[in-house]
């Protein structure tokens, strides 16, 4: 096995990586500390007046809505994820996640910020409009870079209408659609965590 020239001689020092991870570390850091308040009823309210709506941009507002209410990568949204429904009013059956440590396929129950029923809806309405079905057909890399294109436009809609209710971390000039994950998970906490659970425990489970 050898190393690719490149990596050979085109990569940083030691000290420049460990300077970068410090930076990244200062930089999560201050974003713990000024944590930005967002009224959870107004962006619900938000995310499913984006179910509602249609025209030529249906397909964004419908991502963008299902993403923040599940807490799911968008591509898992668009195009690599499978729901279904459960028992509790709360939770959809999901698998296709993204970034898995194991090659296996892994099942599990997520929690939905409003009934599941209407997100399931959503999702397969999303699942039929031509544009996304599309998409869904690519493979390999034409399918990432489908999908990235695909994501700065769901990142205009955060920025744009999001931003009303959604103010950027510390450091950000916008609101983007990976923030929407996290902010899943704080609402996630605040609605559904146990008691006797701890919150950081929870929310790893379900994200």
């Amino acid at each position: 096995h050898f190393e690719h020239w490149a990596l050979t001689y085109l990569k940083y020092s030691s000290e420049v990586y460990e300077t970068i991870d410090k930076r990244s570390q200062l930089t999560n850091r201050d974003k713990q500390l000024n944590l930005r308040l967002v009224p959870v009823e107004r962006y619900l309210d938000l995310l499913r007046g984006f179910i509602t709506k249609k025209g030529s941009y249906e397909a964004r507002w419908l991502a963008t809505a299902i993403a923040g209410l599940t807490g799911r990568r968008f591509a898992e949204v668009m195009a690599k994820g499978t729901f279904s429904l459960t028992e509790h009013p709360y939770l959809l059956h999901f698998e296709g996640q993204l970034k898995t440590r194991t090659s296996q396929t892994k099942v599990y129950d997520i929690i939905t910020l409003i009934p599941a029923s209407e997100v399931l809806e959503a999702i397969e309405r999303l699942r039929q409009l031509p544009d996304v079905k599309a998409i869904a057909r690519l493979t390999g890399k034409t399918l990432s870079e489908e999908l990235n294109r695909f994501n700065q436009k769901l990142n205009t809609i955060c920025s744009v209408t999001l931003m009303q209710v959604v103010p950027p971390l510390e450091g950000k000039k916008a609101v983007s659609v990976h923030n929407l994950r996290s902010l899943y998970g704080a609402i996630a906490v605040y609605f559904f965590c146990p008691e006797h659970q701890h919150e950081y425990a929870f929310i790893q489970h379900f994200l």
